[in-house]
This record gives structure tokens, C-alpha cells and sequence, in this order.
């Protein structure tokens, strides 16, 4: 049975949120997310409703208008329009828009929106002056993309959105080849545009050529479309495109990269797949992208992701994330990652900062937005974590995990019906995905319905005989029930299986009482990290 997450970060990502997040291409999960999912997840779960062949992130929501929050130029570049007589030539707009994301957000210079949030705006014909305004930047990027043969023809125009003035535009009509030169360019005429300084490293990175075959570029786009679309099956498929594109061009980096987010989103311990089976696969890929390209930001991240959740090497993970966004400054799910560390290990202050900094990025962002929720939760900032958890159902109503996130607030807050009344929502919303019910029954055992929650073990155990299951949710439930020696020795298994949140014990409340257990300590030491942690109660 298939236990699909909701994307991006991320994880962002579920449940990462529910690691995670996510995250995306541009390190987005991205997730995100995941991610956490769940993509970085911390993330969240798919919406097992929604048709398959309808991205997550169609949806827009109306949010009030953001100010700019600096001087520094903004820009968000809208999703490119495809005018290709073939219709099915969308995920090679789509990838386009992806690729000039990822161009921009190396400029340090520059406030660049991420992919989630602009690809929300993707069909909608809203005022430019509007969109500017809800995703708080100044300037607007949009253009098409036809693809015709052997041609390729790109127009591009710069918009001041405050004014309506042009800044900037042109046609580039070339020949497909000069597909990364398109993209090379338009993102250092933005920057000329802009007044934003190129360092000669920027510079080097964006005019890289990630590959001399066409096919493998055409192949990547096509395993990133699927990825995108966030469950199980996609990404499964996403594997064997991006296989295909290190088959047709072994020094690909990009496609090495690409393939190991696949497996790593899949080893997140949400999804059928074992971490231990998977983990092993995206460490491989990931370890030959950054041979090949040491400065490809998206392996760093995700790098940093591996090392954390399947290693337990901090200061290598620490690393991975700064260097990550080091070269990608613009990178939401980079910096929603680094919030991740910094709050598992209790640096409650510089996590916030750096969940501010992704929302500032990608401001539209369910993954993202579940993450900051989350690291307010467990800094114990019960409140923040309110509000943000709204912000996250504000964005869309239907998906089920910023509900069943928000119930472990809830219930640390002591408002036991408001718990139990999210968590009830989010399962619902799910159609019972084995994420959601799990964390059912957690809050149930939590607010006193043992009986209850307890059935809820029953059907986890059995679903476990056929699927992968959520270890460390379970150990919540014992925990919420007071049984304290399977808390520990699933908990135990949770750890040796790699499961989602499982680098967060340190600082997570529903296990809170557990910590005066000499045992706790232990558990602690096994994944790397002192005994007594802050942000611990």
C-alpha cells in the first residue's frame, strides 16, 4: 500500500513536515519537500484525493500583500509559457523556468522567489502589480517558450512592477543547442537590469554547461516533472528518467544529483520503501554529482540531508547545509534545511531566523511554512506555532497535514478537543494514510482516549505486515500512553531503521516524558547528541 506524502522541504517532505520538508529542484523539495516531505520533508503528506495528473501546487491562494523586506533587488520569474505546437512540451517550459530560477538564485546580490510559490501563479492572469505584491518582491520576470525542431525561441521581459515600466527584454532565437546559453544570459541581463553585482564565481557558476546531450537534459526535465508531482508512483518513475540521463551522459552531474533526491525522498520512512534500502542509493548519487560539479548547491543540500537523517553526522551535515546555501543564497528549502539542523540540535533563535529567510524566498509555501511551524513548536513557542500552523491551512484548506501537525500544539497547549479535532480533520482528509493515523493516535492516547488509541496500534500493527510504517509515531503512542518500555524499544527500532523525525528526540515534546528515563540518555547518545539537550523541557 502506497503512503503518499504531500511535497517540499524541505524538508520540505509528510511529516517533514513530517521530516522534513523538501525539496524541489532548486532545492526545493523543495521540499517543498518533501524535501520531508517530507521535502526536505519536514513536509507533509499528498492529498490521496487529488487526481494524479494534478500538481499540488495548482492551487493559489489569496494572501495579503507582502512588502519587499530590503533594498536588496527582487524579482520572482512567473512560469514561462509554452507555445510548442506539442502540448506535452510543458514540462520542458516548466523546466525552463526552473533552470533561470536556479540561474538567479546564485547571485548573492539578488532576492529571488523559489519555484513553489511562482509556480503557483502558473494559467492565472492576475495583475503583475498584484503577484508582486503578495510574493513581496519589486520586479517581475515573464516570457514564453516555443520548441520547434531543432529551433528554440525564448522571449523574455523584465518588469518593474511598482510601475509597470519595462526594464528589460528580448527574443532569443536560437538553435536548441544553445538551450544553457539562453538561460546563461537571461539571468545576467536581469542582474545588469538590476544593478545587481556578478562575483567572478557566480559568474562561473552560471555559465556552466551541465551537459552536452540534449537527450540527457530532455531526460532530466522529464524526471523532475514527475518528482514534482509528489507521490510514490511519480517519483518511482522520476528514478528511471534521471537513470536514463546518467545512462546518456555518465558526467551529468545534474542527473546524478537529481537521482539521488529521487532515492533520498523515497528512503524518508513515509513512503513503502525502507530508509536502510534506499539510503544507500542516494549517497552514491549524490556522491557522484559533487565529483563531477563540488559547486552544484542541490547536492550539498541534499548531501547535508543524508548525512543528518541516515548518518547522524552532524558537523558534516552542519557543513553540507552552509555550503549549500553559500553558493545558492536564494535557495528556500537550503535555508528551511539548515533551520531543520539548527533546531534539532535546540538553537531555537537561529532557526527561526533561517525559517524566516525560506518564507522570505517562498513565501507560498505549505512545506516551508509547516517547518517554521514546526521549529516554533519544539522551541516550545506554543503560540508562534499557532499561527503559523494557520498560515498553513490558510494556503490550502484541504491537504490534511499542516491539520494533524497543528493537533501536537494543540495538545501541548492542553486544548484537548482543538487537538483532537485536527487530528480527526487531517486523517479524514488523508482517506487514512498510515502517517496520519498514526499521529490519531498519538494525540488520542495524549488526551486520555487509551482505548482509542490503542485500536489504532492494533491497525498499524497490521498494516505494518504489508507497508512500511511510521516507527516513530508509534513510539509516540506508547508514550502518550504511559508505556514507556515499548515507547523505548520502538524508538530504538525507529533509530536503527532511520525513520522521519527520528534527528529530532532531542527536542521533540511528545516524548517529553521520557526524558527523566536514564534510557532517553542513551537514545540520545546512539544518534550523536549529548545527553541532556537544550529546548528539552
Amino acid at each position: 500500500m502506497r503512503v503518499r506524502i504531500l511535497r517540499g522541504i524541505s524538508l520540505t517532505a509528510l511529516l517533514i513536515a513530517l521530516v522534513w520538508l523538501v525539496v524541489a529542484p532548486d532545492f526545493e523539495p523543495l521540499i517543498t519537500a518533501i524535501l520531508a516531505l517530507g521535502a526536505f520533508l519536514s513536509a507533509g503528506l499528498v492529498d490521496p484525493k487529488r487526481p494524479k495528473d494534478q500538481p499540488a501546487e495548482a492551487e493559489r491562494p489569496a494572501l495579503p500583500p507582502r512588502e519587499p523586506s530590503s533594498e536588496q533587488p527582487s524579482v520572482a520569474v512567473l512560469p514561462l509559457r509554452n507555445l510548442s505546437a506539442d502540448p506535452e512540451d510543458e514540462f520542458f517550459s516548466d523546466g525552463m523556468t526552473e533552470d533561470v530560477i536556479t540561474h538567479l538564485s546564485k547571485i548573492r546580490a539578488l532576492k529571488v522567489i523559489s519555484r513553489t510559490s511562482c509556480m503557483l501563479y502558473k494559467n492565472k492572469e492576475l495583475p503583475l502589480r498584484e503577484i508582486a505584491a503578495e510574493l513581496g518582491v519589486n520586479h517581475v520576470l515573464e516570457g514564453s517558450v516555443r520548441r520547434d525542431g531543432e529551433r528554440l525561441r525564448v522571449v523574455a521581459q523584465l518588469i518593474d512592477a511598482r510601475t509597470d515600466r519595462h526594464l528589460w527584454a528580448d527574443t532569443f532565437d536560437r538553435r536548441l543547442t544553445d538551450v544553457f546559453q539562453i538561460q546563461s544570459e537571461i539571468a545576467q541581463r536581469i542582474a545588469e537590469a538590476l544593478h545587481a553585482h556578478l562575483s567572478a564565481g557566480e559568474r562561473k557558476r552560471i555559465e556552466v554547461v551541465p551537459t552536452d546531450s540534449l537527450e540527457a537534459y530532455n531526460l532530466c526535465l522529464l524526471g523532475r516533472h514527475f518528482w514534482n508531482r509528489w507521490t510514490e508512483g511519480d517519483i518511482v518513475r522520476s528514478t528511471e528518467y534521471f537513470s536514463q540521463a546518467v545512462e546518456k551522459d555518465p558526467e551529468y552531474a545534474r542527473a546524478h544529483c537529481e537521482l539521488g533526491v529521487a532515492w533520498a525522498t523515497l528512503a524518508l520512512g513515509y513512503w513503502s520503501f525502507r530508509p536502510l534500502d534506499v539510503y544507500p542509493k542516494a549517497a552514491t548519487a549524490m556522491r557522484r554529482a559533487l565529483e563531477l560539479d563540488p559547486d552544484l548547491a542541490h547536492a550539498h543540500a541534499w548531501t547535508g540531508l543524508s548525512r543528518l537523517w541516515y548518518e547522524f553526522d552532524w558537523h558534516g551535515a552542519e557543513a553540507s547545509f552552509a555550503r549549500a546555501v553559500e553558493l545558492d543564497p536564494s535557495s528556500a528549502n537550503a535555508n528551511d534545511s539548515l533551520g531543520w539542523w539548527l533546531t534539532s540540535v535546540g538553537r531555537h533563535a537561529e532557526a527561526e531566523s533561517q525559517y524566516a529567510r525560506a518564507l522570505e524566498l517562498d513565501p507560498l509555501s505549505l512545506f516551508i511554512t509547516c517547518n517554521a511551524a514546526l521549529g516554533a513548536y519544539r522551541a516550545r513557542d506554543y503560540e508562534r506555532a499557532v499561527g503559523l500552523f494557520d498560515r498553513a491551512i490558510a494556503l490550502d484548506p484541504n491537504l490534511p497535514m499542516a491539520h494533524a501537525l497543528s493537533s501536537l500544539v494543540h495538545v501541548k497547549r492542553g486544548a484537548r478537543e482543538s487537538a483532537l479535532a485536527a487530528a480527526e480533520r487531517g486523517d479524514r482528509l488523508s482517506m487514512g494514510a498510515t502517517p496520519f493515523l498514526a499521529m490519531s493516535g498519538y494525540v488520542r492516547a495524549a488526551c486520555g482516549q487509551d482505548e482509542s488509541a490503542r485500536q489504532v496500534l492494533e491497525e498499524l500493527d497490521r498494516r505494518r505486515q504489508t507497508e512500511n510504517v511510521w516507527l516513530f509515531a508509534i513510539g509516540m503512542i506508547h508514550a502518550g500512553l504511559g508505556e514507556k518500555d515499548l515507547a523505548f524499544a520502538t524508538l530504538d527500532e525507529a533509530i536503527r531503521e532511520r525513520v522521519g523525525w527520528i534527528t529530532y528526540l532531542g527536542v521533540e515534546p511528545s516524548v517529553d516524558n521520557l526524558r527523566d528515563d536514564p534510557r532517553f540518555g542513551d537514545l540520545l547518545v546512539i544518534i550523536g547528541l549529548p545527553r541532556a539537550r537544550e529546548g528539552g523541557p
